[in-house]
């Protein structure tokens, strides 16, 4: 079920839910126009909507092993190799030049990326900062659900991240990508009308602990912290904790592990398919139909490096290709591959990422539709890819002076060196 905005509404009177009014789960679409969403994943962002445009929210916490915390995926959830715990340093720039970089998950009060007005403020406090690496850290790609016993994520009272923003009052709390099925358990610090004195109000998922309760002194349970469980024992996600069956999920497949079509996230079993090796993605040139247990999947990658006379990127009729152009696959071990006569080329590689870089020509110092080097995904390695070069001067000599302050020269004098390059080809 794929559902835009998913709102846990309460409607409990105000003197019940005081200034929470409720938690709001949106599936949230990347910004950057370079930006690509991690196949068969969405992303999730996570907002505590106040009533009033003072309330802050200044932390979301655990406390004493009675009032935990966890945010939790059925498979796991996406980090990026350059990501970061909380949003407040994520940095906007980089949504161009790594396109899954904006779908990275973390934790936050209030920022997005480190743009925002007192980004810096946010922090978090823990015993071991382990806690949030397995989940949200850059070393793990694949972040398995994070659990939390006593620590917090804040900001200062005094910053503009714990205030609301925008006409429902929301301040954001985290962004979550997964594949799988997300659902947590909250609590966290608002300050009714931003009074740090008399306006502490700690709202809980859970009304008590055994032998504990109230560990802070301003805890009020509120209903709307809990999200994602299901109440109807035959669902996947069902929970005992669980008050609702509106996010019930059924999932069919094979439930035996020893068999490769088994999925774990199944709970009505389907049978499962023999085991049979290959590649199972459609679009490699050794696909296998048959194939239940995935295999190195190999893929085509082919263009033409040419001439692009008129600038625009397009390889356009009366183009030509460029021959004995060099270009660097590096997967693995390097791969070189030089265009034939017509300025062809053509490459067999594995479905990982590989980068391609074009060895320099100075006869075309320009390239029209790309830079390099250039990071080839699954998702580009099929269709021909055209490298435009311009600047056609086969002929040419040009002469610099080296200037060296060093060398025996006296300080504030000058040496020339003269440096001549000629070039009598097309080609380097």
């Amino acid at each position: 079920m794929k559902t835009i905005v998913l709102i846990i509404s309460s409607f409990l009177a105000v003197s019940v839910s005081g200034q929470l009014s409720q938690i709001v789960v949106e599936q949230f679409a990347l910004t950057g126009p370079e930006s690509e969403q991690p196949e068969g994943t969405v992303t999730y962002r996570v907002y505590a909507e106040l009533m009033q445009s003072n309330d802050k929210v200044v932390s979301v916490f655990a406390s004493d092993n009675c009032h935990s915390l966890d945010i939790s995926t059925s498979t796991h959830f996406f980090n990026h190799d350059f990501g970061a715990i909380y949003g407040s340093t994520i940095n906007s720039g980089f949504y161009f030049f790594f396109p899954t970089y904006e779908a990275d998950s973390w934790v936050t009060i209030g920022a997005a990326n480190s743009t925002v007005f007192g980004a810096m403020d946010v922090e978090i406090s823990v015993a071991s900062s382990d806690l949030f690496n397995n989940s949200f850290g850059v070393n793990n790609p694949e972040g398995s659900s994070f659990v939390l016993n006593d620590g917090l994520w804040f900001t200062s009272a005094n910053s503009q991240t714990a205030l609301p923003v925008g006409p429902d009052n929301r301040v954001l709390i985290g962004q979550f990508t997964t594949s799988g099925q997300l659902s947590f358990h909250l609590n966290m610090r608002v300050l009714i009308g931003g009074d740090e004195v008399n306006g502490i109000v700690d709202y809980v998922w859970n009304e008590s602990c055994n032998e504990a309760s109230n560990l802070t002194g301003f805890e009020q349970y509120h209903s709307q912290l809990t999200y994602g469980e299901c109440n109807d024992i035959n669902a996947c996600n069902y929970s005992t904790n669980s008050t609702t069956d509106e996010f019930c999920t059924y999932i069919e497949g094979c439930m035996n592990p020893d068999f490769c079509a088994y999925n774990p996230l199944a709970c009505i079993d389907t049978g499962c398919l023999p085991n049979n090796e290959g590649c199972i993605n459609e679009n490699a040139i050794n696909y296998d139909p048959l194939a239940t247990c995935p295999t190195p999947c190999t893929f085509n990658f082919h263009g033409t490096v040419y001439h692009d006379s008129n600038i625009n990127g397009v390889l356009d009729e009366g183009e030509t290709g460029i021959p004995m152009q060099q270009l660097n696959f590096s997967q693995g071990s390097n791969l070189v591959v030089y265009t034939d006569e017509n300025g062809s080329f053509s490459v067999e590689l594995e479905e990982l990422s590989t980068l391609l870089n074009l060895t320099f020509n100075p006869s075309f110092p320009f390239i029209t539709n790309s830079q390099f080097p250039f990071t080839i995904n699954p998702s580009q390695i099929n269709g021909p890819f055209n490298i435009g070069l311009s600047f056609d001067v086969p002929n040419f000599s040009f002469e610099s002076e080296i200037f060296s302050l060093f060398g025996g020269a006296l300080c504030g004098s000058a040496t020339p060196i003269v440096v001549s390059v000629e070039n009598n080809s097309n080609v380097p």
